[in-house]
């Protein structure tokens, strides 16, 4: 590596070998993050997270080399060489290879550093957790304790074929502390076989962990002398982590993972990426696995004409009602556009229907604003309906076809109103026979979270007349507020729980209560 010139490294891209740990996709370290923003192209392995594989470059080029058991996309001398290959493609560029776990711990990055070193292929190393050390933390194991073992062994074992010549692993010489053994759930009872011929006691504790640090994981535990049984019982199967020791036994005070409100538990949540990040961040923290499914996408009204107006005569408005996130985004995007800016808004009483519309206006700079105490549009409209004087005029931001009550509401209350279109919601087509397949892979407690209306009209709309019965029989639902509701009950789609904050942190406070007292 120290021969390669400085010339010589700017003619050739730059291979980042890295560990993206087991499952759970925020534990990848800040480095690696680093150098996945900056790459070129992305060479990843089956194990790697989507969610990893989303903080890719949108230019970069993905090139997938999984291989699961039985299975191999490449072989590993191929990958080697596209590994290359693309480093001499791309000069100057980062080239990002994404593995499963540590590269260097049973992950062969070993032999590929070593190819590109050969090759005169700069590289670098970025380590990543290893998935035995993950998996029994995230299974309330600590590999490794003072009262009961100081002796940490890794081992790989997935061939029971081993003669007592070939067999890699010399039995009669393992420490007795913790073992940690990789790709070898298929071969449990081989594994089993030879430790209590090696003179392990039989009643050794033993834990097995399925698909670690994902909210479906599955821990089974047991002896050596029966867990063979219970894996074939409880149908684990790879990828898995075995765990041999004494510290098992610490699972049943320290099981903090699968012990969280939601484990188990899966949602799908109908929001954009965007509006979606801080749900989706609550439910996964409390442990459920989330699937975004975004069904509609804001873009600009069909015309700017009200709005427009309505902006130029903003100063013969004492309100503006802000519905939404987006209304807030679309609204001020146009506002600034025709050279507006925020002392134009003197004397104008500001209004949030909730504290993700709050945080839009304060990310521009807005801190003078009302929020009621109780969220939504009914709060507003309390506050509204309260004051017995009409002191002014109020405008309403709004998704181009609203048809929400709360413009009628208060037109009816003497309210003078003026509601505008500030963008129009687009209906984001999906495959509805994939979820339905999906869903049934995997039958677990599902909920589906509807934002707005549009959203529940674009669920229906992805489904056929029989498939969506059978997705009814598959799901709960669940929505944001009383107007979402509405328009789900003209479409037949009973509603299990309507949030009383009609927010994320609302939806999200709901599920919680409901799935502590399913129905």
């Amino acid at each position: 590596m120290n021969s390669i010139d400085n010339k010589k490294r700017r003619k050739i891209g730059k291979v980042i070998l890295i560990g993206c740990g087991p499952g759970d996709p925020e534990l990848i370290t800040i480095r690696a993050q680093r150098f996945i923003h900056q790459s070129a192209v992305a060479i990843y392995d089956h194990l790697v997270d989507k969610r990893i594989l989303d903080m890719l470059p949108e230019t970069a080029e993905k090139i997938y080399v999984g291989k699961k058991k039985g299975y191999y996309t490449y072989s590993q001398n191929q990958i080697n060489k596209i590994l290359v290959e693309r480093a001499r493609q791309n000069k100057g560029q980062i080239i990002v290879r994404l593995k499963g776990g540590d590269p260097f711990v049973f992950g062969r990055g070993g032999e590929e550093a070593e190819f590109l070193a050969e090759k005169r292929v700069p590289f670098e190393l970025v380590p990543g957790i290893t998935a035995g050390i993950a998996a029994a933390a995230y299974s309330g194991i600590p590999v490794t304790h003072r009262q009961a073992n100081r002796v940490l062994t890794f081992l790989t074992c997935y061939d029971d074929t081993s003669t007592q010549d070939t067999d890699p692993i010399e039995w009669d010489h393992l420490p007795k502390g913790t073992l940690l053994f990789y790709m070898g759930v298929t071969n449990i009872g081989f594994i089993s076989k030879q430790l209590i011929n090696h003179g392990w006691d039989p009643e050794t504790p033993v834990a097995v962990i399925q698909w670690a640090c994902l909210p479906w994981q599955r821990t089974v535990t047991g002896l050596l002398k029966n867990i063979s049984q219970t894996v074939k019982e409880q149908r684990i199967r790879p990828p898995g982590i075995i765990v041999v020791g004494s510290v098992v036994n610490f699972r049943s005070k320290l099981n903090w993972y699968e012990t969280k409100p939601l484990f188990g538990v899966r949602i799908i949540v109908t929001s954009s990426r965007e509006q979606a990040k801080g749900l989706m961040l609550g439910l996964e923290q409390e442990g459920a696995e989330v699937i975004l499914l975004p069904l509609i996408k804001a873009v600009n009204p069909s015309s700017f004409t009200d709005l427009d107006q309505a902006i130029k005569n903003i100063s013969q408005y004492r309100y503006i009602v802000f519905s939404s996130q987006n209304a807030v985004l679309f609204f001020f995007e146009r506002f600034y556009f025709l050279k507006k800016d925020i002392r134009d808004l003197a004397g104008i009483k500001l209004m949030a229907v909730g504290p993700r519309t709050a945080q839009k206006l304060n990310e521009r700079g807005l801190k003078d604003f009302f929020v009621p105490g109780e969220y939504g549009k009914e709060g507003v409209l309390r506050f509204f309906l309260k004051m017995t004087k009409h002191q002014g005029r109020v405008l309403l931001p709004r998704a181009e076809m609203a048809r929400d009550t709360f413009y009628y509401d208060l037109k009816a209350a003497g309210w003078k109103v003026t509601m505008v279109p500030v963008y129009k919601t687009l209906k984001i087509s999906f495959d509805g026979k994939n979820i339905l397949e999906r869903l049934k892979m995997t039958p677990r407690l599902t909920y589906v979270t509807f934002s707005s209306g549009s959203a529940v009209e674009a669920f229906r709309q992805g489904f056929s007349h029989k498939i969506f019965k059978d997705i009814k029989k598959m799901v709960k639902f669940v929505s944001i507020g009383s107007d979402t509701s509405a328009i789900a009950r003209k479409l037949k789609i009973d509603i299990e729980a309507e949030a009383r904050e009609h927010s994320g942190d609302g939806i999200l406070k709901t599920i919680l209560a409901i799935s502590k007292n399913p129905s």
